[in-house]
């Protein structure tokens, strides 16, 4: 295979490429005579067979850092390119940009994540080992702000983080990766997948059409490594907090605490806990729980309905030979999430059926035991991948419906129905929750509590039952005051009352509780 072919897999060279990158490599170009290239139809990203760069790399690396800033985000955010776009060699135009010092336009591809800190190129590095060869502290100060990781591995067994260390003439650095080092030291680190695998694989597969190597790209880029959600002693007082909201999961909350005093012996501890069970009757909350769990702990959380699983496909992937296949749930939040240690809900793991002789379960075995699920193989990627450290919780209203092999690996613990006593707690905390969504941009409008009588008509109700209602009544009062008119000024509050429950609406079916 020539280099032309291996370089332009999807973009053949064209002449106005050609200008494209001429233009943006002489330093020469102003963003005017970019723009109209590029709607001549020039592509930013297809790479010079010789120089293996294209020309959003030698945007970012132009001496003009005004320009280039220019340039690389008419590119990014008009021209819609792939801010991760590689060179031949792996690197990004966030390496170009740190190598050369272009310091606003490091800024902008790193804010928001719009650029990834630690994608690693083809030598095992991140845009980080740039400062090794320019030593340039703000550089460095900017890129660990956005969580650059010092302790990645090179291909010759070499960390920034050793470097520094073991060589005087990066004693002007020293200090500055010190600090960040001090700062992300208490947290433990699990990696998830072997570089040289993912890396011999890709390479097995340039060239080829198949589906799976743009996935495999994104996961080498997104690096092998995640920190592990912590936990400290703050972790249990934030959860006695939620049996107040919760008063009927003390024993699921007595569970987890036990387990997280546990951890709390380990030098680095962090969340986990042995795969976690609660049944009991439909609309008493479990799934609400178990986003305030995740909330109150700190670390990401992908929920999974099992009414809507036909196969096992959906956690583990599907064959890359099947049309429209992708990686399962899991996989696919190891890739993109933050932690090691997500939280995968199986809501109402119960209602699993098996259709056209795929069995849902069948992911399950390898993935609830510890030893087989840390080199667990999504059938779509086909690599081995570390899963031993998600934290995985189910919701159940039958338990018989669940296979006795897939029951006995769950610790099962029996969420009782709220007693009277403890509703009007569990009524106002339903309504918490809903005017304090960030998604529900008016809850502001309400007032910030339910008054006796409304709770009073509520405490007879599921907690799924409670928020329809409460967003019922909302809903009219709201429609009620476009009909009439009447607009609320900053100091005004809408406060709910009795009658707005009594109406029409009280026997409505509705789809939006939680469960």
């Amino acid at each position: 295979m020539n280099n032309k072919s291996k370089f332009n897999k999807k973009e053949r060279l064209k002449s106005i490429d050609l200008q494209l990158l001429f233009l943006c490599a002489s330093g020469d170009a102003s963003l005017e005579s970019v723009q109209q290239l590029v709607k001549k139809g020039a592509s930013a990203t297809v790479i010079h067979p010789e120089s293996g760069k294209a020309a959003i790399h030698y945007a970012a690396k132009m001496n003009d850092p005004d320009l280039a800033l220019d340039i690389v985000s008419f590119f990014v955010k008009e021209n819609e390119i792939n801010p991760d776009t590689e060179d031949s060699n792996g690197m990004t135009p966030l390496f170009y940009a740190s190598l050369f010092d272009n310091i606003e336009t490091v800024t902008f591809l790193i804010e928001d994540g719009i650029s990834n800190v630690n994608h690693i190129d083809k030598q095992g590095e991140t845009a980080l080992f740039t400062i090794l060869e320019t030593f340039d502290d703000d550089v460095a100060r900017i890129l660990l702000d956005a969580g650059a990781d010092v302790t990645i591995i090179n291909k010759q067994s070499e960390s920034v983080l050793s470097k520094v260390k073991a060589e005087s003439i990066y004693s002007g650095i020293l200090p500055i990766i010190e600090e960040y080092t001090l700062i992300n030291s208490e947290k433990a680190v699990i990696t998830l997948y072997d570089k040289d695998k993912i890396d011999e694989t890709i390479d097995r597969m340039i060239g080829s059409e198949s589906p799976v190597l743009p996935y495999l790209e994104d996961l080498r880029s997104t690096g092998n490594q995640r920190i592990m959600g912590d936990v400290n002693k703050e972790t249990i007082s934030k959860l006695e907090l939620l049996k107040t909201r919760f008063p009927n999961f003390s024993e699921v909350i007595d569970y987890i605490n036990e387990m997280i005093s546990l951890s709390l012996l380990a030098e680095k501890p962090y969340f986990s806990i042995r795969p976690l069970l609660m049944h009991g009757g439909s609309g008493v909350g479990k799934t609400r729980f178990t986003k305030e769990l995740a909330s109150a702990i700190g670390i990401d959380m992908v929920k999974i309905d099992g009414g809507t699983i036909s196969g096992g496909f959906v956690i583990s992937g599907s064959n890359p030979i099947w049309k429209e296949s992708k990686p399962g749930k899991v996989c696919e939040q190891l890739k993109f999430g933050k932690y090691g240690n997500p939280i995968i809900m199986l809501d109402e793991i119960d209602k699993m059926q098996s259709q056209q002789g795929f069995d849902p379960y069948g992911p399950l075995y390898p993935l609830l035991e510890a030893e087989t699920a840390m080199h667990f193989t999504d059938d779509f990627l086909g690599v081995p991948m570390n899963c031993s450290r998600l934290i995985w919780i189910a919701t159940a209203n039958e338990l018989n419906n669940i296979p006795a092999p897939i029951l006995s690996r769950f610790s099962v613990i029996k969420v009782r129905d709220p007693n009277q006593e403890e509703m009007p707690k569990i009524v106002q905390s339903v309504y918490d929750d809903i005017i304090n969504d960030k998604l529900n941009s008016w809850g502001a409008c309400f007032s910030k509590k339910l008054n006796n009588d409304i709770i009073s008509v509520l405490k007879n109700h599921t907690p799924r039952e409670i928020r329809s209602r409460i967003l019922t009544a909302m809903g009219k009062v709201a429609m009620i005051r476009q009909k009439e008119k009447i607009s609320l000024s900053k100091k005004d509050i809408i406060e709910l009352n009795k009658i707005d429950f009594e109406s029409s609406n009280i026997g409505r079916k509705t789809i939006m509780g939680f469960r």
